[in-house]
């Protein structure tokens, strides 16, 4: 069970709306990620190997000064020390580039070591290399254990994508005709036959939404797809498809995985 969210443990507000290459691939922009994002992956100049030769990988946030860090593979919150010169801040606020939250998370690995602990008595990773700094993405999120639900994809009339993520707290959208951005807090979806329901309730800062996700084959922007997304805002219908992650459905779903 993940009981450890960032956005109450850490009362970051937890919100992204990125996708990306893979950590191993080069910057150009993946399959049906928006157009814009930033990549910045490998060490920064002047930045050498720290003795304990300590990694850790997740996702990082900033909220003031403050830096913070998730391990969702072992359900582990770190705080963060930048010991590379600012190497850290910098690259994280090219990652987050051009849909830019307040404490937006990021992908990232880092090498170090552990030193002492802080506020809330959370460890202290003193980062010695930024190893990779990108914006999230399915592939991933995939790799570093987090269990979202599902992330979709639309490119008519303008680009935009949905990351729904019981886990980190929310539902995410980014709209990429304005480069503008909503958080949503997570709702259950209701399963009506082969679909899937969001009923998204709209507030002062985000419009109020409805997502039908529908196991159905679709091509979108040259990309295959196994589910089928219909967002509705505004009084406005968009078409798309979606990724399948592995998080559950619904708090009593036996399994990730149908």
């Amino acid at each position: 069970m993940y009981k450890y969210l960032l956005l109450p443990v850490l009362a970051l507000s937890l919100v992204q709306c990125k996708d990306a290459p893979k950590e191993s691939e080069a910057p150009a922009a993946a399959a049906g990620a928006p157009a814009g994002n930033a990549v910045v992956s490998g060490a920064t100049s002047g930045q050498s190997e720290t003795p304990s030769a300590s990694r850790i990988r997740g996702l990082m946030m900033q909220n003031g000064d403050k830096l913070g860090f998730m391990d969702f593979a072992n359900q582990k919150l770190y705080l963060l020390k930048d010991m590379t010169g600012g190497s850290v801040v910098a690259n994280y606020k090219k990652a987050i580039q051009p849909c830019v939250y307040p404490n937006e998370t990021a992908f990232a690995v880092f090498s170090g070591q552990f030193n002492g602990t802080g506020e809330m008595r959370l460890p202290i990773f003193e980062v010695a290399k930024v190893d990779s700094l990108l914006p999230k993405s399915p592939d991933l999120m995939n790799s570093v254990s987090v269990p979202f639900e599902f992330w979709c994809f639309g490119t008519e009339p303008f680009g935009w994508d949905i990351e729904i993520s019981n886990p980190e707290g929310g539902i995410f959208l980014q709209n990429s005709q304005n480069n503008t951005a909503s958080f949503c807090p997570w709702v259950p979806p209701v399963k009506k036959g082969n679909t899937y329901i969001y009923d998204v309730p709209g507030s002062p800062n985000s419009p109020a939404l409805t997502i039908r996700i529908t196991k159905q084959s679709v091509k979108v922007g040259g990309k295959s797809y196994e589910y089928a997304c219909e967002l509705v805002m505004d009084k406005i219908t968009f078409k798309g498809g979606a990724t399948r992650g592995p998080g559950k459905l619904n708090p009593g779903d036996p399994a990730a995985s149908e």
